[in-house]
């Protein structure tokens, strides 16, 4: 159980600024558990809430980053590039997962998560009065507030077969939908101006299969091929925003030397030479956007 106390800059990002600040206490339950009732299979449960902090310190967490596998450090839920940069903001990670190991050498995993953030906070904004012929004429400073909140659902398969003592196959299917409301709570439809949106909700949907094949050999030699093909939908977005789907491939080769103390690997990212157009709303890891060789080098110590 911790508890957090904030005070932070009431508004220290968007013009016209203000000098004054808000405090805010919270307190966050997090739990986590660990069960194998089988020596072949895992049950992990975990569930935390946590809160940001203000510009630089948003990238250090003093506590645990997880809780029973699951994370609960996050700089933003909220993408950066959709809102803008955030202070303050809640988090609240709740997530499941059940992991078996076959007989026959496979292992088998089904994950769910289900993560959302909202942020409160106060945006400067100038106040106009419309003398009608003569035009606008300013009038002073203000602030609007807005309301941001994200919820984002997820559902993950994944089955991994061990070939003998030399080959390895996997693959993930994983399907995500993130929904973020934006709400101007001040500013109603009637008074809005042209091109502003002041209640917004936009959902991205997003599938998404990796499969990858490992060849090793005793002697060091290994070798790896990823491929990926990531499909979303994209609902609401004003102007509309179109589906992207496209395929990944990754292939690379090394050898492992000084008893598995250091390995040179080499390769080709997105061999497939694929640029693609996600929303980020949906939390996925960054790939490549071009052809690219790769050199590695590395040693452990």
């Amino acid at each position: 159980l911790a508890v957090e106390r904030l005070v932070v800059p009431e508004n220290h990002r968007f013009a016209p600024l203000t000098a004054e600040t808000k405090r805010s206490d919270h307190l966050l339950p997090k739990a986590g558990v660990i069960w194998t009732p089988r020596n072949d299979t895992t049950v992990r449960l975990g569930y935390s809430e946590s809160v940001g902090g203000v510009s630089f310190d948003q990238s250090f967490q003093l506590e645990p980053t997880q809780v029973a596998g699951f994370n609960q450090a996050f700089r933003s839920l909220i993408p950066e590039s959709v809102s803008g940069a955030n202070s303050g903001a809640e988090f609240t990670s709740t997530g499941f997962s059940i992991e078996h190991r076959l007989p026959s050498h496979t292992f088998i995993a089904l994950s769910g998560e289900l993560l959302q953030s909202e942020v409160n906070r106060e945006l400067g904004a100038f106040e106009f009065v419309d003398f009608g012929v003569v035009g606008f004429v300013g009038n002073g400073f203000t602030s609007l507030r807005e309301r941001l909140k994200l919820e984002e659902s997820s559902l993950s398969l994944s089955l991994h077969q061990l070939l003998g003592k030399q080959w390895a196959i996997g693959a993930t299917y994983r399907v995500s939908r993130a929904n973020l409301k934006d709400n101007f709570t001040d500013v109603t439809d009637t008074i809005a101006t042209v091109g502003f949106l002041p209640h917004t909700s936009v959902t991205s949907t997003l599938q998404s299969l990796d499969a990858h094949a490992i060849y090793q050999t005793a002697n060091g030699l290994f070798a790896r091929v990823n491929a990926a093909l990531l499909h979303q939908r994209n609902e609401d977005y004003e102007p509309a925003r179109g589906s992207e789907e496209f395929v990944h491939v990754d292939v690379m080769a090394g050898c492992r030397l000084f008893h598995r103390r250091a390995a040179i690997t080499v390769g080709v990212l997105n061999l497939t030479d694929q640029d693609y157009q996600l929303s980020p709303l949906n939390l996925t890891s960054e790939r490549y956007r071009s052809r690219t060789f790769f050199a590695r080098f590395s040693i452990q110590f």
